[in-house]
């Protein structure tokens, strides 16, 4: 069996993230976590400039 590989996504608003994250989550071979955002310790003080 083939060592598995490590995919990590970084985008911006609107660069199709989402769209990423459901093709690769209907894919057989692929796991993805169940939760597709999350709230960091940082994310209070991060904002749109």
């Amino acid at each position: 069996m083939a060592d598995p590989n490590l995919l990590i996504c970084v985008g911006a608003t609107k660069a199709g993230t989402s769209w990423l994250y459901r093709y690769l989550h209907d894919h057989e071979e692929c796991h993805v976590r169940s939760v597709k955002e999350y709230v960091t310790i940082f994310q209070p003080f991060m904002r749109v400039i």
